[in-house]
């Protein structure tokens, strides 16, 4: 790592500081890709096969166990109590766990801001309704009506030939963060047809 002198201080004959670093830092580059193997080898060795196209995904070679991790948020599907209670042991083996929720009927979960529910045969369902609505609602558009102004190709072309000013501050603030709700909405949609 490097690190530059604070303005004012200053070492004679070492214009900088160099440190090393034994292990990957929180937020760098490689701490991502270091956590995700740190995951996969502790469910290796918990008896888990990785699901060969879609990441982050494991199967138990023996259990009724399914698990889905999005970063460090696990999803887990359970044959029985006794698989959903190793798994749980398991877990807090290799890992600092906060705890964890089950999804019942009656008990619907709330995972990376998706509403989970079920029915008493066990089917999951999957929807962002909630959010979505929060969202309408901070936009003052709770009233909206989705397909009284479909985006046309027409309205794309007008947006495009603008004025190209910039947006003020204030606009473009807003402008991105709606652009940050369409894009995670999208990721969610894809991460949804994968369990």
């Amino acid at each position: 790592a490097f690190k530059k002198n604070p303005s004012g201080f200053k070492l004679q004959h070492v214009p900088m500081i160099f440190e090393w670093l034994y292990g990957p830092l929180y937020g760098g580059q490689t701490s991502g890709q270091h956590w995700s193997k740190t995951h996969a080898r502790r469910h290796v060795d918990m008896g888990f096969k990785e699901v060969n196209n879609v990441g982050s995904m494991f199967v138990h070679k023996e259990r009724a166990v399914t698990v889905s991790t999005f970063v460090d948020d696990p999803l887990t599907k359970a044959g029985n109590e006794a698989d959903n209670e190793w798994y749980d042991q398991e877990l807090k083996k290799h890992f600092e766990v906060r705890g964890r929720e089950r999804l019942t009927p009656t008990h619907p979960l709330s995972y990376l801001n998706m509403r989970l529910t079920c029915d008493n045969s066990g089917n999951l369902f999957i929807d962002n309704e909630q959010k979505i609505c929060d969202y309408l609602m901070e936009e003052g558009m709770q009233d909206c009506n989705p397909v009284a102004v479909p985006i046309t190709k027409e309205l794309i072309k007008n947006i495009h030939e603008g004025d190209n000013k910039p947006l003020p501050e204030q606009e473009a603030t807003r402008f991105r963060k709606g652009g940050g709700v369409v894009g995670w909405l999208n990721e969610l949609l894809i991460l949804c047809s994968v369990f």
